[in-house]
């Protein structure tokens, strides 16, 4: 009503709109009893739609387009398609070897809109969608009606990460209503997960030669007082081989002008030839992971646009600067009805609940630092859970039992799992020089003499690990140790080890 004081939105919350009358078993043109062709609003056809205030994934079912000028759907259809219009996928991707997908949160040019043009994803009568959908990211999106798309079409999805992983926190979660079947960035190309069948360097399964880290909720490593340490794995080999021919770090770093690097290393070689992995598996639909996106502490794998080359032979390469992921699907997938994937098992009394809504929800949810879930608590009523609103596409954990002991816990913590993102086979140049290593005061001290910028892990006899940093060149890092006993210093992909006792 117009002459409110004080309006209020229509349909507040609203994901899906349906012009087609699908599952209506009281549809019917003309007269239905007392009432006149239900499914339309207007029985005239539809004049005009904006989307004011509804979450720009709606989902719009399209009623049958038909020849009939005057006929009531045919001006519905025309109304629909000249508004809900996307950007093309093809507008954006790069098609060469690096597979880079462009930025499109924000228009290229006048004529390509970029996200700021997405009201809406149009969905024909026949449930196949014709053109892209490009879900925008932090914006509800629920699917009443599956659907799929055609042999040309598909769905994918941009993300400006909101941290990056330095060692030990850093961490986002992510699901999607989609299988990607290629995750990228606007300048560094395609990027590849660690994941079960990855090269590894050592007896703990130390994993190398991917670009950023995925991992799976497995179940309980242990608890105590508030706090459960949930475990976190890499995803199982399964599916397809996966060739990957994207060379962006041989060619714009390790062998621009032929050059070694100022501390006279040899630069890797891995990434200057395809890569071929098997049983890679894709980041799965309705499926909840923790992701971590690596940052300036990884050198020229960082996505963070923080990291310039500084130690290399002139002339450098000019910085690389904040990368868009962009996650894609294969054309011609279906998309499910959301209500039916929105749940997951508890796995030792927790369960990793996958999400496309902001909807309200008492649980844990990923917190500042990103590197455990925290329980939502009231800010006025100690200790007391409260339902917050979750981020769409971002999973959540909730307790899926009652039990006492379980409302105790406060938050749900996990190991960062060492990955390295270095050559699978370095070479002995590559790690010359050594470690000094010696205790003071009960703490372990590290001196380097290597010639290169080195992780280093302290584990204790257990293989539990105690702390992991990165060293420099002539650098000496103190770990303070509480606890008596035996330490192992490991570095260099587990080519330099030492053991230490602390008493």
């Amino acid at each position: 009503n117009v002459n409110d004081k004080n309006p209020k939105p229509a349909y507040p919350n609203m994901t899906a709109i349906d012009f087609a009358g699908h599952n209506d078993t009281q549809y019917k043109l003309g007269r239905n009893g007392q009432w006149f062709y239900q499914p339309l609003l207007d029985d005239d056809g539809l004049q005009s739609i904006t989307n004011r205030d509804e979450t720009p994934n709606l989902l719009v079912y399209a009623p049958a387009e038909t020849s009939t000028e005057g006929y009531a759907n045919k001006k519905t259809y025309d109304v629909l398609t000249a508004y809900f219009t996307e950007p093309d996928y093809s507008d954006y991707y790069t098609d060469d070897a690096y597979r880079c997908v462009a930025d499109a949160t924000k228009p290229s040019s006048s004529e390509i809109l970029g996200m700021s043009g997405v009201h809406g994803h149009l969905v024909q009568s026949d449930l196949s969608a014709t053109n892209d959908h490009l879900l925008v990211d932090k914006k509800d999106f629920n699917c009443p009606i599956a659907y799929s798309f055609t042999n040309t079409t598909r769905m994918w999805y941009q993300r400006q990460p909101d941290r990056y992983v330095d060692l030990t926190k850093g961490w986002e979660a992510i699901s999607l209503p989609f299988t990607a079947e290629l995750v990228t960035t606007q300048d560094k190309g395609e990027i590849t997960h660690f994941y079960s069948g990855s090269p590894s360097v050592d007896a703990n399964g130390t994993k190398v030669s991917h670009e950023y880290w995925l991992r799976e909720y497995k179940g309980k490593k242990e608890a105590s007082g508030d706090t459960f340490t949930a475990t976190f794995k890499y995803p199982t080999a399964t599916g397809d081989d996966k060739t990957v021919e994207n060379t962006f770090l041989w060619d714009y770093y390790y062998s621009e002008n032929d050059r070694q690097d100022a501390n006279t290393d040899i630069y890797q070689n891995y990434y200057g030839a395809e890569r071929e992995y098997e049983a890679y598996p894709l980041l799965a639909a309705a499926s909840p992971y923790i992701i971590g996106f690596p940052g300036k502490t990884f050198y020229e794998f960082d996505l963070s646009g923080e990291w310039m080359a500084q130690n290399t032979y002139a002339p450098a390469p000019a910085k690389v600067g904040k990368q868009i992921i962009s996650f894609v699907s294969e054309p011609g997938i279906g998309i499910g009805v959301s209500d039916n994937e929105l749940t997951a098992t508890p796995v030792d009394g927790y369960a990793f609940t996958p999400n496309y809504m902001s909807r309200k929800v008492e649980g844990y949810l990923m917190n500042a630092d990103g590197n455990s879930f925290d329980q939502t608590l009231s800010a006025t009523v100690p200790a007391t859970p409260v339902a917050v609103a979750a981020v769409p596409f971002r999973p959540y954990f909730v307790s899926g039992s009652s039990n006492a002991r379980q409302n105790t816990t406060r938050s749900i913590v996990f190991d960062s799992t060492s990955s390295l993102f270095e050559d699978a086979d370095p070479s002995e140049d590559e790690i010359s020089g050594d470690l000094s290593v010696s205790v003071r005061r009960h703490a372990i001290v590290v001196t380097s003499s290597l010639h290169r910028a080195t992780k280093v892990q302290i584990v204790n006899t257990v293989g539990q690990t105690i702390a992991a940093f990165i060293i420099q060149p002539g650098e000496t890092i103190n770990t303070d140790i509480d606890v008596a006993g035996i330490y192992i210093i490991r570095a260099a992909n587990g080519r330099i080890q030492k053991k230490i006792a602390i008493k």
